[in-house]
């Protein structure tokens, strides 16, 4: 199979985060401003954009606006605070060369904030010119499993075959989005949701690591 585009997920496929980082932003915004939520709930959401997460637990909730504004606000400046706890993910600089060198577009995508995503390559040393394309929920104006940043992906680089893109993650969410587009897909098995939820989704491939990603690309 000879892939022209790669797209690959930020948090939990090209980034390690210390753990509970992310939840435990999500738990802090949400207790600060006197809201329970469940640990489960965040963690089967994971690989959503993180605004959707916020504002589809406050429409259940029947949360105001104003509050669910602030949940978010303090949500960002939680991670903000924390970006310390992001590093970069075994071989990641590697595998962007690699995908690179096979004259492959290479694209990265995540649920995260325009600012957030900005100040976490800042902290990792990466360049965003490295990439073909750069997709953000928030910008696309929707989140994964709604396959909009794939679509924009290929449309922007004239990728007209499914079969010749290839969404990488970590989360159910990664999966279904590629799914939903028609591409192929891959999951890591990061820790980020457990094994067997993700293989029930039945991925084209199943990596223990990023850098496994090289064995499929050729």
């Amino acid at each position: 199979m000879k892939f022209k585009a790669v797209l690959l997920d930020l948090v939990g496929t090209t980034v390690k985060e210390k753990p509970n980082t992310i939840i435990g932003a999500f738990e802090r915004a949400f207790k600060d401003n006197n809201v329970d939520v469940d640990d489960a709930f965040l963690k089967a959401h994971r690989g959503r954009g993180k605004k959707e997460i916020v504002e589809s637990l406050a429409e259940t909730r029947g949360i105001p606006e104003n509050v669910t504004l602030k949940i978010y606000d303090d949500f960002r400046q939680n991670i903000e605070n924390g970006i310390s706890g992001f590093s970069p993910a075994a071989g990641a600089s590697e595998v962007f060369s690699y995908i690179k060198n096979l004259h492959i577009k290479l694209g990265l995508g995540t649920g995260l904030p325009r600012g957030i995503f900005d100040l976490m390559l800042k902290k990792l040393g990466w360049d965003s010119a490295v990439f073909d394309y750069v997709g953000i929920a928030e910008e696309v104006g929707t989140g994964r499993p709604d396959p909009g940043m794939i679509i924009q992906m290929m449309e922007r680089l004239n990728i007209n075959n499914p079969d010749e893109f290839l969404k990488v993650g970590d989360t159910v969410a990664d999966i279904r989005e590629g799914k939903n587009a028609g591409v192929k897909t891959a999951v890591i098995l990061a820790g980020t949701q457990d094994n067997g939820l993700l293989k029930k989704e039945e991925p084209d491939y199943i990596l223990a690591s990023l850098e496994d990603i090289k064995s499929i690309l050729i």
